[in-house]
């Protein structure tokens, strides 16, 4: 999902740091949209 969204990004975040902050990131954007889903909104 996130590498078809966001590749520009991907290719940014070449540092491992910057990487994991922004799966990080992508988790819980992805969490709070299924969240938001199934509650219906």
């Amino acid at each position: 999902m996130g590498a078809r969204l966001f590749p520009a990004d991907l290719e940014l975040a070449k540092e491992p740091g910057e990487l994991s902050a922004f799966l990080d990131k992508l988790n819980r954007l992805e969490k709070s949209v299924l969240s938001h889903r199934q509650s219906g909104g």
